[in-house]
């Protein structure tokens, strides 16, 4: 086995039983009424689930048809996968005294932290739990894997595909898995986290990145516990896959609102843009952008030459293209006008008074629809071999097409669109958005050809607007791609390689502006050090610390404003303290220099004032804003 696989079988298997059960308990179910156990055992039974069902209840001999257990330390075998619903305080009394016995627990029952009084609950929870028992939830719906036939919706599970979602909403992830099912998303997983008290959103975006099933991955998130392991993961992962987070709490509002929800605590909006910049992640606004994107790096891989940039909107509707236009320009895409020789052959055609034959290109209805859309084609065609455009938007206004009841306009237009994708393969990204107007027959018609359409793998979408954002996504990550195409590591894990951080250096984005990228660090780790000229930083871990305990005598990358290695005096050197946790009052290192929580703050020879800690040594912010106190003199 390559030595790459090695590295990621250990990461995919340990996550088997949540994805892939070979048996399931079911604790909460009744024998007197519909409980949520008993639901869950009916949407087992109905996906077709192949592995042993085991409801357990200390009194009933049977549930649901099949034989029930007092316990789970009962069961004829160990358990993989335990679905726990029952209320918070009795939770605790249903963990296996015997450890190996369950796998994964699942806690779909809520009161526990996401408010005040349930926080020691949920602790005495997780202290309760085996130590070879990872607990999923509390608070969530759990897991849906078309792979192992579970689910936690009515009507069964789906094909398996490769979009791999978690979310920290139990309600949204019924949402996403609902209205992705409508747009033809088809999921290698979704997994509602919850509370995050044991296995949380660094676990299981560590699977999708190593899982070889999955090729996509969206992230509904509230809080992220450990938030420099979750930018290490993506940095070093390096773009591999496409990376879609939709972030709940990023105002003051939506942040209070989230405490409410999940006992979180979220941090504010630069950090999360700092981080998208900085990883090739795509951060959107919305549920419905959300969905958009992943039907957009569901439908297409990235281009690897250059990046989508140059977009050509074809389709019915002046003011429609007018629109999507400036939609367009607004998110940095690119609708420049045809090379006049493609002007020129275009007007051989002899389009009538108010058809547009520049970029964008619209054609009324009525010329759309002679000859079974053979003018349609010859545009497109003509189109295809004069020019290079990276997206060609195809967008028709369904209402006034839908008028033409004596041929199948639409059916006719579609087959055009895709034998205009075959002579684009490898070269241009074909986009269709189809605007209905609510009427619920065009609505039906329009759900019908847009199965046929993702069935050909083309990405279809509501209107002219989403689909620009979904191609503004493409855009800037295969920019991001693009710009580090260099990179060894770059593709790693579509081959199913392992994601492990790396820790000797972060590149500090030079795009990116110096106070957002200051305001990264503070949430998503240590404060790094940077020269005064505004340089490449270095992170010091705590794996700098030799066998001593002593850090390196100097830091070469920071000398400063003269070159490095250039001699300079001892009180202008910055020198690493020892790593020593700071004590209330201020603390020392074996140099006498201040020392603060996070370990690596500099001598630079300056002294401050500080108007709550007295006098304080001081170093220039990385932002160039002002200077930080490193914390009082002892």
């Amino acid at each position: 086995m390559p030595p790459d696989q090695e590295r990621v079988v250990p990461v995919v298997r340990r996550f088997r039983p949540l994805f892939l059960p070979r048996s399931v308990a079911v604790v909460g179910a009744s024998g007197k009424s519909v409980a949520q156990g008993n639901t869950f055992i009916r949407h087992l039974q109905e996906s077709g689930f192949q592995g042993a069902i085991y409801p357990i209840h200390p009194t009933e001999a049977a549930l649901e048809g099949l034989p029930a257990y007092p316990s789970l330390a009962q069961t004829p075998e160990p358990i993989d996968y335990a679905f726990v619903a029952v209320a918070a305080g009795a939770c605790r009394n249903c963990s296996p005294r015997r450890d190996g016995r369950v796998r994964i627990a699942q806690v779909m029952s809520s009161g526990f932290g996401e408010r005040p009084e349930g926080r020691d609950l949920e602790r005495a929870l997780v202290e309760s739990a085996p130590r070879r028992m990872r607990l999923l939830g509390p608070n969530c719906m759990g897991t849906y894997s078309p792979r192992g036939r579970l689910t936690f919706v009515e009507g069964g599970v789906d094909a398996a595909g490769g979009v791999g979602v978690l979310s920290q909403s139990g309600g949204l992830s019924i949402d996403i898995l609902r209205i992705g099912r409508g747009r033809g998303l088809r999921f290698s997983g979704i997994v509602s986290l919850g509370n995050c008290a044991d296995l949380g959103v660094n676990d299981l975006l560590e699977y999708y990145l190593a899982d070889p099933e999955t090729r996509v991955i969206g992230a509904y998130l509230e809080h992220v516990h450990d938030g420099r392991r979750f930018f290490e993961q993506l940095r070093a992962a390096n773009a591999g896959k496409p990376v879609v987070i939709l972030k709940g709490g990023r105002t003051k509002q939506g942040q209070r609102a989230a405490a409410s929800h999940t006992g979180s605590l979220a941090g504010n909006e630069e950090v999360w843009q700092a981080l998208a910049q900085q990883t090739g992640s795509t951060l959107v606004d919305t549920l419905e952008q959300f969905i958009d994107v992943l039907v957009a790096f569901q439908a297409y891989l990235p281009r690897v030459h250059a990046p989508t940039g140059r977009v050509l909107l074809f389709g019915n509707g002046g003011g429609a293209s007018v629109l999507g236009t400036d939609c367009l320009a607004r998110l940095g895409l690119d609708v420049a006008p045809l090379d006049p020789a493609t002007h020129a052959v275009l007007e051989q055609f002899r389009l009538p008074p108010g058809a547009s034959i520049a970029n964008p290109v619209d054609v009324p209805a009525n010329v759309l629809q002679k000859d079974g859309g053979a003018l349609a084609l010859r545009i497109l065609e003509t189109i295809a071999s004069h020019e290079t455009p990276e997206a060609i938007l195809m967008h028709f206004n369904l209402p006034v097409i839908f008028g033409y009841r004596h041929v199948d306009m639409l059916g006719d237009l579609i087959r055009v669109a895709l034998r205009t994708r075959e002579a684009l393969r490898g070269r241009a990204h074909l986009v269709m958005a189809l605007r209905a107007n609510g009427d619920p027959e065009s609505e039906s018609r329009k759900r019908d050809y847009a199965v046929e359409i993702d069935a050909a793998g083309v990405a279809v979408f509501n209107e002219i607007t989403n689909a620009a954002y979904a191609l503004a996504a493409l855009h800037g990550y295969e920019k991001y791609r693009f710009a580090r195409r260099q990179d060894s590591n770059i593709g790693k894990h579509e081959e199913g390689a392992d994601c492990q951080p790396r820790r000797n250096r972060l590149p500090r984005d030079p795009e990116l502006p110096r106070a957002r990228h200051a305001v990264g660090r503070r949430l998503f780790g240590r404060r790094q050090p940077v020269d005064a000229r505004g340089a490449r930083r270095r992170v010091v871990s705590d794996r700098s610390v030799s066998s001593t305990g002593q850090l390196p005598e100097r830091c070469g990358d920071h000398g400063g404003r003269r070159a490095v290695g250039r001699r300079r005096r001892a009180s202008r050197v910055r020198l690493p303290c020892r790593e020593r946790r700071i004590r209330a009052g201020g603390a020392r290192c074996g140099k006498g220099l201040d020392r603060s929580p996070s370990g690596d703050h500099y001598r630079d020879g300056r002294q401050g004032t500080c108007p709550q800690l007295g006098p304080t040594g001081r170093r220039a912010d990385p932002a160039g804003q002002r200077p930080l106190c490193l914390g009082q003199r002892g």
